[in-house]
């Protein structure tokens, strides 16, 4: 009679998770899967700087053909995401870097400026607002005759950063308003407790008769 041999090394273990991997492979080859990259609000940089501020994000789309209730679309970067589509993200990357994860107000966002000239801008790799108040005059001048937009995307910045600071003032001016309050109150206790213990007694009532 043959025993069986103890795994100390954990072989058994190992092949098991490598064909539920290669199984796994196989399924995914008839998923149909897709990238893109959005713009997401960062409410914190938002409020901080007193525009919107986005951050670009990368989703990724899982669709299998035929079946219409598994389409999933979701922020790439979830577990095993860069396991079982690692290789076609990186793919992906390779052809759409236009994006490159930059922070800023994306001039879709600004309501000053159209869409025509949002799509002129972007050939020349200016997607947000800062990148045009941030043009040089001679990289300005080869895009074309944009100073006039430079100037108002520079008006732009400079106002929100003033609307930001005074937001910021009030906000401060009301905490410590709140600070006051709850302290004044504090202390109006206080003086009723040491009023109530420093108080003289009473005079004792003579009984009725």
């Amino acid at each position: 009679m043959i025993k069986a041999q103890t795994d100390n090394e954990g072989f058994t273990e190992a092949y098991a998770q490598s064909i539920q991997q290669d199984k796994e492979r196989e399924a995914d080859k008839r998923l149909v899967i897709s990238f893109r990259r959005n713009p997401v609000l960062d409410e914190e940089a938002t409020a901080k700087a007193g525009r919107p501020i986005h951050v670009e994000k990368d989703y990724i789309t899982i669709v299998a053909p035929g079946d219409k209730c598994t389409a999933i679309d979701r922020a790439w970067g979830w577990p095993n995401d860069e396991r079982r589509f690692g290789h076609l993200y990186k793919a992906w990357l390779e052809k759409n870097r236009e994006g490159d994860g930059r922070i800023g107000t994306p001039l879709a966002a600004w309501p000053l400026i159209g869409k025509a000239m949002i799509a002129d801008l972007a050939y020349f790799n200016v997607r947000t607002v800062e990148d045009l108040a941030n043009l040089s005059d001679v990289n300005a001048q080869s895009v074309g005759p944009i100073m006039e937009w430079r100037q108002k995307a520079r008006d732009f910045m400079a106002a929100a950063e003033k609307g930001a600071v005074s937001s910021q003032l009030r906000k401060e001016v009301e905490d410590q308003k709140a600070r006051n309050a709850t302290l004044e109150e504090s202390l109006k206790k206080m003086q009723e407790q040491i009023d109530a213990l420093t108080a003289p007694p009473k005079a004792a009532q003579p009984p009725r008769r």
